[in-house]
Parts: C-alpha cells; sequence; structure tokens
C-alpha cells in the first residue's frame, strides 16, 4: 500500500468528512465525488494549489456543517445581545457587521467574482471530462482542448468585464 504524505493524508480525510455530512443530503454525494474527482488533475507537486484548495473547502465545510459563517455568527450575536439588552453598544456592532456583509456581498455582486469562480470551476471540470473520456488523446489534443476552454474561460471574463 503507498505511503500518503500529510497533505494527501487531510485531503482524504476531508473528502470522507464530506461523504459523512452529505450523507443524509439528496444529490450531494455525487456533486462532492466530482469536485474532487475534477482536482483529482491537479499535479502532486502543485502543492500550494492543493494547500489552497484545501484550506478553501475545509472552510466552506465547516461553515455550512456548523450552519453559519463566521460573519453570520457575529452578526447573529450582535442581534441577540441587543435584543436582550437593549445596549446601544450591541446595536453598533449589529450595524457595523451587518454593513461589513452588505459591503462584501455587494462587492462580489459588482465584481462578478462569484461568477468568475463558476466559470473556473466549469474551465477545469470540462477539461478534467475530456481527459477522463479521452485517455488516450495525445499531447496536441490535450494541449487544443486546454486552449480552447482557457479561451473559452477568459471571453466570458472579458464579456463580464465589458457589461455584454
Amino acid at each position: 500500500m503507498a505511503r500518503h504524505s500529510k497533505l494527501q493524508k487531510q485531503v482524504l480525510s476531508l473528502y470522507r468528512q464530506f461523504l459523512r455530512a452529505a450523507q443524509d443530503k439528496p444529490g450531494f454525494i455525487p456533486r462532492i465525488r466530482d469536485e474532487f474527482r475534477a482536482n483529482a488533475a491537479i499535479k502532486k507537486t502543485d502543492v500550494m494549489h492543493i494547500e489552497y484548495l484545501y484550506r478553501r473547502e475545509n472552510e466552506k465545510g465547516m461553515a455550512e456543517a456548523n450552519g453559519m459563517t463566521d460573519a453570520q455568527l457575529i452578526q447573529q450575536l450582535a442581534l441577540l445581545g441587543w435584543l436582550k439588552t437593549d445596549s446601544v453598544q450591541c446595536k453598533e456592532l449589529l450595524t457595523a457587521v451587518t454593513g461589513m456583509q452588505v459591503a462584501r456581498e455587494i462587492l462580489d455582486r459588482l465584481s462578478g467574482q462569484s461568477k468568475i469562480d463558476a466559470y473556473r470551476r466549469e474551465c477545469i471540470q470540462s477539461i478534467a471530462n475530456y481527459v477522463k473520456k479521452n485517455p488516450r488523446a495525445s499531447q496536441r489534443e490535450l494541449n487544443a482542448e486546454v486552449e480552447k476552454n482557457v479561451l473559452l474561460f477568459a471571453s466570458r471574463v472579458q464579456a463580464l468585464d465589458t457589461g455584454h
């Protein structure tokens, strides 16, 4: 049996955690498997990218498992404090936290970052699907497919910038 690095063990552990958490949620297990399989195409030597994805998914999974993000929890605590005490400090904290969440959402919508992230995932998934369906593709064919998908991704992002 092959020995796994610490990072590989962490990724496998995260995968198992997601599968356990999704057991009672219809349709989640195939999505989790697809996401992990799509990212399996990342080279093992690309440690920075793998660690980034691991941290991002781990934080996302923790937020979903807890039912709230950190910002939502702080907002709810401030609201609860204000409702219980009617203090000016709690009201100011609630106003500040809510304002930050609204500002972050506005920035995300104006920048189109969530759309860019979705386009990036689609690009990677499309390439991974091609590789899976064409295991004997030549390097030239693989390069052409990657180039096609990257150009599509770039044009979609550019269309966001121009507002079309």
